[in-house]
């Protein structure tokens, strides 16, 4: 995808391993905790709009 900004292509890589290693619920406290940004940012980074089925899309291609 090559609308994807540096700051969400770095996030979206700390982000999958943490939700895979993660336990209990998944809210941004947790991820605070088990990840390696504060609360604030995955928060902040959550707000913003992003084009998941886009996403899904270009993976599913790549892997299929």
């Amino acid at each position: 995808m090559s609308n994807i900004n540096r700051w969400q292509f770095k996030f979206l890589l700390d982000l999958f391993p943490l939700w895979l290693a993660m336990r209990g619920r998944y809210n941004f406290c947790h991820m605070a905790r088990w990840g390696k940004y504060k609360e604030y940012t995955y928060r902040e980074n959550f707000s913003r709009s992003f084009d998941w089925l886009r996403m899904n899309i270009v993976l599913a291609k790549q892997s299929l």
